[in-house]
Parts: C-alpha cells; sequence; structure tokens
C-alpha cells in the first residue's frame, strides 16, 4: 500500500479519525486529515526523495502544523522550479523476449487492458509518456521524463489545508497526525 497518514482528535481517551475532501482539490485522493503515498514511481514519497532528497517523514513528522504549514509552502515552491522526473523501471522479468516477439507481444498485450499505464511480468507500458532520456543500469532502466509535478503540488496544498484547518480550531493541542506504513 504505501503510507499513509491519518489525523486524530482526542478527546479524553477517545481518538476520533478526521478526513474531508478538500476544498482545492475535492476529488483528489488526498484529503483534509488523509495523506497517503504509494510505493510506485508516482507515490509522493518516492518523487520528494527523488527530485528533492527529502520525504513525507522529514519535512512533517513530529512537527508544529506551522512548520507543517511552512514545510509544505517551501516544498510546493522548490517543485515549481523542477522540470524533470527520473522514473525507476526494474527488470520485470529474467525472460527476454525475442527483438522479432515484441510488437507482437505488445499488441496482445495492450489489447487486453483498458489502463494508461501498467507493469506485466515482461514490460512497463505506457500512453503518452515523453522520453527525453534514457539510462541503462544492470538491473533496471532509468528515464528522465519532463514533468509538472502538478498531483504533487496539490497532495502539498491539501497538507497546507490540513495544517490550517487544525490551526483555525480551538483546542489544536489535542489534534496529532497517526503515521501508518
Amino acid at each position: 500500500m504505501g503510507i499513509e497518514v491519518y489525523l486524530l482528535r482526542r478527546e479524553g481517551e477517545d481518538k476520533h479519525f478526521i478526513a474531508q475532501p478538500s476544498e482545492l482539490y475535492p476529488k483528489h485522493v488526498f484529503q483534509v486529515g488523509y495523506w497517503r503515498s504509494s510505493y510506485n514511481n508516482y507515490g509522493i514519497n518516492r518523487v520528494l526523495r527523488r527530485v528533492l532528497n527529502t520525504d513525507l517523514y522529514e519535512l512533517f513528522f513530529d512537527k508544529s502544523w506551522e512548520e507543517i504549514r511552512e514545510n509544505a509552502s517551501r516544498t510546493i515552491e522548490l517543485l515549481k522550479q523542477e522540470k524533470y522526473d527520473v522514473l525507476e523501471f526494474y527488470n520485470p522479468s529474467d525472460n527476454e523476449i525475442q527483438i522479432t516477439d515484441i510488437i507482437k507481444v505488445y499488441k496482445n498485450t495492450i489489447n487486453d487492458v483498458r489502463e494508461r499505464e501498467f507493469s506485466t511480468r515482461t514490460a512497463h507500458y505506457f500512453e503518452g509518456l515523453t522520453v527525453l532520456a534514457i539510462f541503462p543500469g544492470q538491473d533496471s532502466v532509468r528515464v528522465v521524463v519532463p514533468s509538472d509535478f502538478e498531483y504533487i503540488i496539490q497532495s502539498l496544498e491539501i497538507i497546507k489545508e490540513t495544517a490550517d484547518f487544525v490551526i483555525s480550531r480551538p483546542g489544536r493541542e489535542n489534534y496529532e497526525l497517526y503515521w501508518k506504513d
């Protein structure tokens, strides 16, 4: 699954999870009070590590709500300056397909799948990915792609929205983040 972060409000011995759609991005998987990072190439933690050499823990774990808000704002500004991302794809199998069979395997596979991006035992498939450079390695291939990091920036804006939600509440000392990975 990845990392999940929940907003909790303590009332005496009771704890209540708080999660509500973002006012900024109501259809986003991040919510005010719920953040997540999948383990795939596009999870916020993986992107932050690759591009800015940081992660959710460093930015938000055991921080004040003001620090969380400031760290999210600073990270948004840094990401807006970045124009490229690197995706890493590990060799999915030991079964090398003959070059003469690659197009046939490709056509058979994409006819059976409706997703724009997916991986199988034999290959990684993408629709519409612009590749700027390929760096082959022993066990993986690293691909440089253009990126505006829109989804990650939206996630960080929802983290700011969560901090603002808590800061605006009376008894904000009763709010805490619960980390699950």
